[in-house]
């Protein structure tokens, strides 16, 4: 069984679409985006990761500045012992 049967090359050979069998469906390249009724998905995913406050990790300028590592590694640590904080929570929310 071939694991990437339809692979689609642009013009420009930075941009591939693939597909594969498990219904997969893979944009790479440096603008790559879908743009649905004008709207970008790319934008919009960006858009809500900074409403929400996510924080994306970027492990090559991490890997240059250890302070950087460092209050990502402070950062992690917090979420998850916030995250167990509200599972215990959670529980004795159930309970009661």
């Amino acid at each position: 069984m071939q694991s990437n049967p339809y692979t689609f090359a642009t013009a420009t050979p930075s941009t591939v679409l693939s597909t594969n069998l498990s219904g997969r469906l893979e944009l790479r390249g440096d603008n790559a985006d879908i743009v649905i009724n004008g709207t970008s998905l790319s934008n919009t995913l960006e858009q809500i990761a900074q409403r929400l406050n996510i924080l994306i990790p970027n492990p090559e300028i991490e890997a240059g500045w250890q302070e950087l590592k460092v209050l990502g590694d402070q950062y992690r640590a917090l979420e998850a012992n916030l995250k167990a904080q509200q599972a215990t929570w959670n529980l004795l929310q159930k309970e009661y």
